[in-house]
C-alpha cells in the first residue's frame, strides 16, 4: 500500500516516513479513527503523539465538533482537577466566576490527553467515572453535568512500573487502554531520519546537504526523536545561510552526543527494570540501617552531652555503647 503525506513526501496523516513501523501506525490510525472508542497511544517524547492523536480526530464521525488538547505534564496537580472539570464561583481563591472545563469543553468531541499518566491520583477515579457514565461535577458544584466526548490519551512513561509503585491506577489504566497504539521512535525507523532530513530542509528553504553530513545525521541514534531533528535542521541551516549543509557544519553546530545506533547497546527493558527494583531495594534497606543507627547515635550523644566525662577507654577490652559512655560523672 503506498501512502503520500500530501506534500510529495512518503507519509500520511501530516507523518512522514514510510518504514514499517510508521504503515503499522498508519494501518492503527485508519483502524480505529471511524470507531468510537478510547485510544491510549504509547510513545517517546518528540515521536508525534498529538498528530496521531489530531489525525484521529479529524478521521472520525466527530471531525465536526472540538479538538481539545491537555497536557497533564504541564499543568500543577493541584489545578489539574479544576482544568478538566471545570469549577464554580467561590470554590477556591481567586475562583471569581465560573469556568467550565477542557472535558465540557470537548463536548460532542475529542479530547486528547498527552502525558496522562501525570494525572494525580485523586483525580484518577474522578476522570474514570467520566469516562465510564459521560457525567462529572464541577470543583465546588452542586449538580451533575454530563459531556459527550471521546477520549484520545497518551503517555511517554512506563504504565506497569507507576502501577506496580502505586502512582496509577490499574482499573484507570484497564479503561484508557482500549485500543493502544504505538508510535515507533526514529531510531526504530529505518531510511526515515534521511526523508525527515529532506523534508525540514525542503520546508525551510535549504539548499540540500551533501551525502557526508547525511550520513553523519543518519548515524545519529536521535533520543529527542523527530522534534529533536527538525530543531537541529533548522539551526544548521541558519550557519549554513539555507546553502547546502556540510559535514563541518554538522559537527560544529549539530551537538548530537557522540553515540551512533551501531555505537550504542540496547538494554532489554524487562533487564533494566529488574536492575532498577534491585537497587531501589538496597537503598530502602540502607535508609533502614542509616535511621536505626542514627537513633543509636542520638542516644549516644544525648548521653554524652547529659554526662561531663568519658571514661577513657581500655585498648584491650571491646566496650559496648552503654559501656564506653560513663554512666555517672568520673571524678574529676
Amino acid at each position: 500500500m503506498n501512502y503520500e503525506s500530501g506534500n510529495g513526501f512518503p507519509g500520511k496523516y501530516g507523518l512522514i516516513g514510510e518504514s514499517e513501523g510508521m504503515k503499522e501506525l498508519y494501518k492503527s490510525i485508519e483502524l480505529v479513527a471511524p470507531e468510537d472508542v478510547t485510544v491510549f497511544i504509547k510513545a517517546e517524547r518528540g515521536t508525534g503523539k498529538e498528530l496521531v492523536a489530531r489525525a484521529i480526530h479529524e478521521n472520525s464521525n466527530r471531525n465536526g465538533g472540538p479538538y481539545v488538547v491537555v497536557n497533564c505534564a504541564a499543568i500543577q496537580p493541584t489545578l489539574l482537577e479544576s482544568e478538566l472539570f471545570g469549577y464554580e464561583k467561590g470554590a477556591f481563591t481567586n475562583a471569581y466566576k465560573t469556568r467550565r472545563g477542557k472535558i465540557m469543553a470537548a463536548h460532542r468531541g475529542t479530547l486528547f490527553m498527552d502525558e496522562i499518566t501525570d494525572l494525580n491520583l485523586e483525580c484518577q477515579p474522578k476522570l474514570l467515572r467520566t469516562m465510564e457514565y459521560k457525567e462529572f461535577e464541577k470543583v465546588g458544584g452542586r449538580g451533575i453535568e454530563k459531556s459527550d466526548v471521546r477520549f484520545v490519551t497518551a503517555t511517554s512513561k512506563d504504565v506497569d512500573i507507576l502501577i506496580e509503585k502505586g502512582m496509577f491506577r490499574q482499573e484507570l489504566y484497564d479503561r484508557i487502554n482500549v485500543f493502544p497504539i504505538y508510535i515507533p521512535p526514529l531510531r526504530e525507523r529505518d531510511g526515515d531520519i534521511s526523508l525527515l532530513i529532506d523534508y525540514f530542509i525542503e520546508k525551510n528553504g535549504g539548499a540540500g546537504i551533501t551525502q557526508e553530513a547525511r550520513d553523519l545525521l543518519v548515524s545519529y541514534d536521535w533520543p529527542g526523536n523527530v522534534r529533536q531533528l527538525k530543531s537541529v535542521i533548522e539551526r544548521l541551516l541558519v550557519y549554513s545561510r539555507k546553502e547546502e549543509i556540510d559535514a563541518e557544519i554538522v559537527e560544529k553546530h549539530a551537538e548530537m552526543r557522540k553515540l551512533s545506533k551501531e555505537e550504542s547497546k540496547d538494554v532489554p527493558i524487562e533487564e533494566f527494570v529488574k536492575v532498577l527494583k534491585w537497587e531501589t531495594k538496597g537503598l530502602i534497606e540502607m535508609a533502614r540501617e542509616i535511621k536505626k543507627y542514627q537513633r543509636t547515635v542520638s542516644s549516644l550523644l544525648t548521653d554524652m552531652r547529659k554526662y561531663k566525662r568519658i571514661e577513657e577507654p581500655d585498648k584491650k577490652r571491646k566496650y559496648s555503647p552503654d559501656e564506653y559512655v560513663g554512666l555517672k560523672e568520673s571524678s574529676r
